[in-house]
């Protein structure tokens, strides 16, 4: 990486030619861009993680998820398909290392967010969702440095109880990035926090004139929309006792075989429900504060 530089006339002519070229190549595909975030699950500790997430950009519409929930909702359709039609549920292997179920869609046009996330309702996972107008006070600054063999500009943000430092690029005429972020003259290649929670950072982007990549995620899902503070209230809750939609089963159901798995459906729920639980209680440390 180079070291930072301010901007001189030069650097700044280049780059609105070279923003010129590539507005013309970039207006008309689409787009899948993926980063790589390292994060901290947990405050006050050294601990960090990594994983993969994708945003789909189509025009002025985007979706951004964690990569892993691509395969987590292969296998919930093939648990609910066989369900429905032997009876027997998956056994499915807990290898699938999902750190992030949110799924964010963003309007660029009239800047609303639409935040997903997942809940167990029974045997039919339920998305719940809430939309927000999401303004961004950018602040740019003149300090342009070479990411990801992108030339960048550096932007600060103060959102969600974090101070962000943003490097975006003309060269690439998105005005989108990972999570929540977006507005700005570019693409965002890297943002983390000023203490290095979050830090997410381009690994790479395909762009495509047809929409071969942009594939409908988690469309077999039914959505339940909701005000934010109702979502936070029955995610708090779910958090605390994810299996709760069993909760009024009979005794004689409980302690009933679960098909294709050979163990009471009453152990099977607890384990379930523990390995839920587990996950969450490992994660205090949120992206917003």
């Amino acid at each position: 990486m180079e070291k930072n530089k301010c901007f001189t006339s030069g650097n700044k002519f280049l780059l609105i030619i070279f923003s010129m070229i590539t507005s013309i190549l970039f207006a008309q595909n689409m787009y899948q861009v993926q980063y790589i975030l390292t994060f901290k699950p947990q405050q006050n500790s050294t601990l960090e993680k990594s994983c993969l997430m994708t945003l789909y950009v189509h025009g002025l519409n985007s979706t951004f998820f964690d990569n892993e929930m691509l395969k987590a909702d292969s296998i919930l359709t093939s648990s609910k398909n066989k369900f429905e039609q032997s009876g027997e549920i998956l056994d499915y292997d807990t290898d699938i290392d999902v750190n992030f179920t949110f799924v964010i869609n963003k309007n660029l046009e009239n800047k609303n967010i639409i935040y997903m996330d997942h809940i167990l309702n029974g045997l039919n996972p339920l998305m719940i969702a809430y939309q927000e107008p999401v303004e961004l006070e950018w602040k740019l600054t003149n300090e342009i440095s070479t990411e990801q063999n992108y030339i960048c500009q550096k932007a600060n943000l103060q959102y969600g109880g974090r101070n962000w430092i943003a490097w975006f690029t003309t060269q690439i005429p998105i005005q989108d990035g990972p999570y929540k972020f977006h507005g700005l003259p570019g693409l965002i290649v890297k943002i983390h926090d000023n203490e290095f929670n979050y830090n997410w950072e381009l690994e790479k982007i395909q762009s495509n004139k047809s929409n071969s990549f942009i594939t409908p995620i988690f469309s077999n899902q039914k959505i339940k929309f909701m005000s934010k503070q109702e979502f936070e209230n029955v995610f708090a809750t779910y958090t605390k006792n994810p299996m709760q939609a069993f909760n009024e089963l009979s005794e004689e159901v409980l302690d009933s075989y679960v098909p294709g798995i050979n163990v009471k459906l009453r152990e099977y729920i607890k384990t379930q429900g523990d390995i839920i639980k587990n996950k969450y209680s490992s994660s205090t440390n949120l992206i917003e504060l």
